[in-house]
């Protein structure tokens, strides 16, 4: 199978995504991880990307010079989520794929609607850890089968 990409500019991140294999985790913490630490081997897991319907990049309407990712969960994503963001507000919630940190944002509310909204990226970071949710789902970039 052979897929042409429409934009040059998606070469690096499609090349990124088809060698990557992991699968991404979400776990508490109650301190941040700075990106590419390794996970801690008692970490115990809240969430897969199993429980990730969609997650979008998507420039921040309110500052323009920040991205972040809209996440949205399934409904048992979303109720786990709710669960435990309710006891752990000012925690946070680790993000990692292959045992290795990709982002660690800080609860600051409670996550009641099945949907997440991870904030202070620029615009590769954003486009980056969305492609890392729908991996399996969705390309992140228009694509074309030829054969």
């Amino acid at each position: 199978m052979r897929i042409g990409l429409s934009n040059e500019e998606d070469l690096l991140l499609a090349t990124e995504l088809a060698t990557k294999q992991g699968a991404v985790d979400f776990f508490f913490s109650d301190h941040p991880f700075e990106k590419g630490d390794a996970s801690p081997k008692n970490a115990s897991v809240i969430l897969t990307e199993a429980d990730v319907r969609s997650a979008e990049a998507m420039e921040n309407r309110q500052t323009e010079s920040e991205w972040g990712v809209a996440i949205n969960f399934t409904p048992e994503g979303a109720t786990k989520l709710a669960e435990f963001s309710q006891d752990h507000v000012g925690d946070y919630l680790v993000i990692a794929s292959d045992n290795l940190v990709i982002f660690s944002p800080k609860i600051t509310s409670p996550m009641e609607r099945g949907e997440a909204w991870i904030a202070g990226l620029d615009k590769s970071e954003a486009e980056f850890l969305a492609a890392h949710f729908n991996r399996g789902r969705r390309l992140p970039f228009p694509s074309v089968l030829s054969e």
